[in-house]
């Protein structure tokens, strides 16, 4: 059974401590990892991550990778314009390089240099719906948005990727690549077919499922269509999250359906919003205060230049690769800097990943303590640098609108 002693010191210091983060205007997810680092065996020994901590975080991983997937805009996919494609595609080459080379260079081998590189090559689009929030530049928040959305497909198939290397950890070649290929295209294959049938009318009747019971019913429904995907995507060798996130990407069809009494638009806000409210005070502090709680004393101390290194190679190749991307897309400089910086935050599918590869043995606990501390970081430093670029790109343009 649950020690339930722990359960609750677990809740009452990710509360406190996602309370401070949030008054100083940062992620709750910093507060809620530090809350773990704070209880586990890295400070105090209170707690320690044992097997029914880590199925609660898991069931929270699928929470929350299925709420992104709801929450994200299918048809933005099929509308990304090349300006986004080519900004998200130049920040995953440039920032896979140099975290890479980080790694590599200081002598970890390759596949953890590789799953590094692949982890930190990714743009964190909850930071990104955050920055462009309150702001009026449309020009650079479309970009950003869509580069977001671009980097996150790619982060969907990497995570594929990743998990044919944690599977193999000791060797990888082109067969293996092309075989997880292969498998992640007819995923999502099918799960265009999916949901397509649901975005057409002959998927009315099955949706009809979604609206005619109480909201709970309704919710059961979604959690048992995720945990099938969930099943499946692990059937054909890919990481549970990948269906996760597929089943919500799904289901997100059904805003785009013609429903004259909002019917189905309704139900699904509903459900969105307890997946919602679900996420932010169960299982979002379970996952990061895990995330948190797998910081042990084993090497008794942080590599400090793996990870000054790698929080450089990981915010620069945003910076450099993004910001060139834009300069290709003919922005100014001033709005490609901004693009670049936007691009840095770091946030969820980071921690989840690594997460993933320590448990499993592909990385080291240095690297995992390197990737934590510097996802912790970007959380904490893009937005600052983000606001500070926007308020003189405000002042910029008002100075030389107004005569």
């Amino acid at each position: 059974m649950i020690d339930l002693t722990n359960i609750l010191l677990l809740f009452l210091f990710a509360k406190i401590f996602g309370d401070i983060s949030e008054r100083f205007n940062i992620s709750g997810i910093v507060g809620h990892v530090l809350s773990g680092i704070i209880l586990g065996p890295f400070l105090l020994g209170i707690i320690y991550p044992g097997k029914e901590i880590e199925a609660l975080a898991d069931i929270g991983l699928l929470v929350i990778m299925l709420y992104a997937g709801l929450t994200s805009e299918y048809k933005e996919l099929l509308k990304a314009k090349y300006k986004a494609v080519i900004v998200g595609a130049l920040g995953v080459i440039f920032s896979f390089a140099l975290c890479f080379s980080v790694v590599w260079f200081l002598g970890f081998g390759l596949i953890p240099s590789l799953f590094t590189g692949i982890i930190l090559s990714n743009t964190a689009v909850e930071i990104i719906g955050g920055l462009v929030t309150n702001e009026n530049n449309q020009k650079v928040s479309s970009i950003l948005l869509g580069a977001s959305f671009f980097d996150d497909i790619i982060a969907i198939y990497l995570v594929g990727l990743l998990s044919s290397i944690a599977i193999n950890k000791s060797t990888i070649n082109l067969v293996d690549v092309g075989s997880v290929t292969l498998k992640i295209i007819i995923f999502f294959v099918i799960t265009v077919v999916i949901g397509e049938f649901l975005a057409s009318s002959k998927g009315k009747k099955l949706l009809k499922y979604l609206v005619e019971g109480d909201q709970h019913q309704s919710i059961m429904i979604v959690f048992i269509f995720t945990l099938v995907l969930a099943l499946f995507a692990s059937f054909i060798g890919l990481h549970e999250v990948v269906g996760s996130f597929l089943a919500g990407l799904i289901l997100s069809r059904i805003k785009e359906k013609e429903d004259p009494m909002l019917s189905f638009r309704i139900r699904f806000n509903e459900i969105t919003g307890e997946m919602n409210t679900l996420m932010r005070f169960f299982f979002m502090p379970l996952f990061f205060v895990y995330i948190g709680l797998l910081f042990t004393r084993e090497s008794n101390q942080i590599n400090i230049p793996l990870t000054i290194l790698l929080f450089l190679a990981a915010m620069g190749g945003k910076i450099i690769g993004c910001g060139l991307g834009s300069k290709i897309s003919r922005l100014e400089n001033r709005d490609s800097l901004i693009v670049g910086v936007g691009m840095c935050g770091r946030g969820s599918l980071e921690l989840a990943i690594v997460r993933y590869g320590f448990v499993n043995g592909v990385i080291s606990s240095e690297i995992y303590s390197s990737i934590v501390i510097l996802t912790l970081l970007s959380i904490v430093i893009t937005p600052i640098l983000f606001g500070r670029l926007m308020q003189k790109s405000d002042v910029y343009f008002y100075d030389v609108s107004v005569p």
